[in-house]
């Protein structure tokens, strides 16, 4: 089955943000950013399974590359399922800063936060 993105409906924006800053701590990843009219964001991804970043990414047709996603049906996510390093709560996100790159995570939902 093919992978489909389902655009989040969130509080930030990544488009023209600035690079994030990330910590991984405890099985928390914290990803902290500064975002086009100059605020800081904050996020967290609790019980993580898996993160990843890449400078550039060729997108599939219609995902923007300034949008923030869950992906559906991850291979991913399959992969780590079957490794038992996640379970059936975890979910791919995938946060696409489109000035410097995107950062997929495999976690529980996330916290937005100050």
């Amino acid at each position: 089955m093919a992978s489909s993105f389902r655009q989040l409906a969130v509080n930030f924006s990544t488009a023209d943000a600035e690079r994030p800053v990330l910590e991984y701590r405890a099985g928390t990843l914290t990803v902290r950013f500064v975002d086009w009219e100059e605020r800081e964001v904050l996020l967290q991804f609790p019980e993580v399974a898996g993160y990843r970043w890449q400078d550039d990414e060729c997108l599939p047709p219609g995902v923007r590359d300034d949008v923030s996603y869950e992906i559906m049906d991850s291979p991913w996510v399959v992969e780590l399922r079957r490794l038992g390093a996640a379970g059936v709560e975890h979910r791919h996100f995938k946060l696409c800063f489109n000035a410097v790159g995107v950062l997929d995570i495999v976690s529980e939902a996330f916290t937005e936060g100050q």
